[in-house]
């Protein structure tokens, strides 16, 4: 684990906790409404995925498959309105036309089960079809339905939010009662600090006749644009239920007595493949390891007040307790400490190191923190500065070198991110020297009539055209993204394990993304590959990875040994390589992944021996 993601970092209280979301479908009658196929296709049959509410129960089927593996311990609820669905409720009570589908509770196969057998089974939906007196909708009985969820929910500290799906711009009219009483649960929602999040269907919404007034006051959640596919809605989905998690909060010293507080976040992070847990054969339950340290002369049971480190100093050992290694990294304060500025254009950023991470002030931390930050930002960004600090996330971390470069990034989809852009600077001995020489060859030449200097073989200018139009040809038109690359081996674990969870016999295949497309990629060079080739590598010529077996002649004196060894019963007593070398010769495929006993047992089958 990288030092930035220490789980003993300082987490920003804001946002930490888990999720208690709750999807507020409509169900009246728009919802049931398929849209008509498209002028350019009119003999196109309308899908499933046509019907809003359908593409509605569907997003909250797949958020909560996601959540079973991203976050098991988050609650997710269901709430239906408009519907004619009717079960009486004792826990939250009676609301008209208003149905509780699932309630707040964590994501389970049970729910999963109930929404895939809404979406696939034959009329699966029917039962579920609006209200016949589109009058007595009412969103402020849905929304009451809501708060008393979210009243009587355990967990008083998670993120409490609301998914509202509709195709209906105009539920009701904009100065009725209703809209008075909405308007009134949107208030007692919000000051109980509960997110509500409009999720439009159809490009044909009209926010301004009802929901931008109801929402106006909405400080937290937001209305989004409309969507027309299910995809279009997960994406959004997944962007809104995205936990901002600051991986610290860290005060940045500027000098003795001036500092502001800032947030570090991680903006890219792998995605890690879920943990083995050992289990006993037996009973099927966890297995527990405990370590116990012992002294090897004694055999006696160490204390860790008992346990020392060491390192190798000038040759000598020397030791360092648990109070020597607490005052060496007490050295350098926790957080940013600014060492001086460097022109942008002077730093080196080919010099890869590890991934950036974000910092955004924290006003909670220290009173004024925006505007000293807002001030450095903008001076670095007029001057082409960017400054040079010393980074230390905890006090257990190491300290690292670090530049700030100011966020420059002007896209007109997306509001402008305030901050700085943290690059982790190497050090002498993170930069390795490249020897070029080891990489393409290199011919010894006779230097000033008085010593050999190797000489690196380079590439003529017909041979550096031909490698140019193969990556001309090859280089993608669009802008590479990491998130169109999905880990093939890491969903293949995830629908294995959602098809033993659902009790599916067939799991979904999992196509690697990765893989090159080897006709698409003949087809776009031609003849250049074949250019390329009789230009760099001459007649004869074999890579280095050509098998060593081939290239390597065969010995008959270690052969005859061999055999003479396996007819007199002390092939046990040669080294692993002569067998294996023996095998690989006689054409033994897999000799490489082969163990001594397994050698031993393959020869005395080539040449017939018990």
């Amino acid at each position: 684990m990288d030092d930035r993601d220490n789980p003993d970092g300082i987490t920003d209280d804001t946002f930490d906790g888990r999720d208690a979301t709750i999807f507020l479908v409509d169900a009246s009658a728009p919802m049931f409404e398929k849209t008509s196929p498209s002028v350019d296709n009119i003999e196109a049959e309308p899908t499933i995925d046509d019907c809003p509410f359908t593409l509605a129960i569907r997003c909250a089927f797949n958020t909560l498959k996601n959540k079973i593996f991203t976050a098991p311990y988050d609650s997710v609820a269901i709430v239906l309105f408009g519907t004619k669905k009717k079960k009486p409720n004792e826990k939250y009570g009676v609301y008209s036309n208003t149905y509780l589908l699932q309630d707040l509770q964590k994501p389970d196969c049970d729910p999963i089960l109930q929404l895939d057998e809404m979406l696939n089974k034959d009329g699966g939906i029917d039962e579920y079809v609006y209200a016949v007196d589109q009058q007595s909708i009412s969103l402020a009985d849905a929304l009451w339905l809501c708060s008393s969820i979210f009243s009587k929910h355990k967990s008083k500290k998670d993120n409490k939010k609301i998914f509202l799906f509709t195709n209906n711009d105009e539920p009701h009219s904009k100065f009725s009662n209703k809209q008075k009483q909405a308007e009134k649960r949107i208030g007692d929602l919000q000051d109980g600090n509960v997110s509500i999040f409009l999720f439009p269907i159809g490009e044909a919404f009209d926010t301004s006749k009802v929901y931008q007034e109801l929402l106006m006051s909405n400080e937290y959640g937001s209305i989004l644009s409309g969507s027309m596919t299910a995809d279009e809605l997960l994406s959004k989905i997944c962007r809104k239920g995205q936990k901002k998690r600051p991986v610290a909060n860290l005060v940045f010293n500027v000098d003795s007595n001036t500092k502001f507080g800032v947030k570090l976040y991680n903006l890219i992070r792998p995605a890690p493949t879920p943990k083995r847990m050992q289990l006993d054969k037996r009973t099927n339950e966890i297995v527990k390891s405990v370590t116990t340290k012992f002294n090897a002369e004694t055999a006696e049971t160490l204390l860790p007040s008992e346990l020392m480190k060491s390192t190798i100093v000038s040759g000598e050992k020397v030791r360092l307790d648990k109070n020597d290694l607490t005052s060496l990294k007490s050295k350098f304060a926790v957080g940013f400490t600014l060492l001086g500025f460097k022109p942008i254009e002077k730093l080196k950023f080919h010099l890869y190191l590890s991934p950036a991470s974000f910092i955004y002030p924290d006003e909670d931390l220290v009173k004024g923190s925006r505007v000293l930050f807002g001030v450095l930002m903008d001076r670095c960004q007029v001057r082409g500065f960017a400054p040079l600090c010393i980074l230390k996330c905890t006090a257990a971390t190491k300290p690292r070198i670090v530049a700030l470069l100011p966020n420059a990034e002007q896209d007109p989809e997306q509001p402008s991110v305030f901050g700085f852009h943290v690059i982790y600077l190497p050090f002498l001995n993170d930069v390795r020297k490249f020897n070029y020489g080891d990489l393409v060859g290199s011919t010894l030449v006779l230097k000033d009539e008085r010593k050999y200097v190797p000489e690196v073989w380079r590439a003529d200018r017909g041979q550096i055209d031909a490698a140019v139009a193969i990556v001309k040809k090859l280089s993608s038109k669009t802008s590479y993204t990491p998130a169109q690359f999905e880990d093939p081996a890491l969903h293949t674990k995830w629908k294995t394990l959602e098809g033993l969870a659902l009790g599916r016999e067939d799991v979904e295949s999992v196509d690697d993304l990765a893989l090159p497309d080897c006709d698409c990629i003949d087809r776009r060079l031609g003849q250049r590959s074949t250019i390329f080739n009789d230009l760099v590598f001459p007649l004869g010529y074999q890579s280095r990875n050509f098998q060593a077996s081939i290239l390597t002649p065969r010995d008959p004196q270690h052969e005859a040994t061999v055999e003479d060894a396996a007819r007199n019963g002390w092939l046990d007593k040669m080294k692993v390589d002569i067998l294996k070398g023996y095998l690989s010769n006689q054409g033994v495929h897999g000799v490489s992944k082969m163990k001594k006993a397994e050698c031993i047992q393959n020869i005395k089958l080539h040449l017939n021996l018990k």
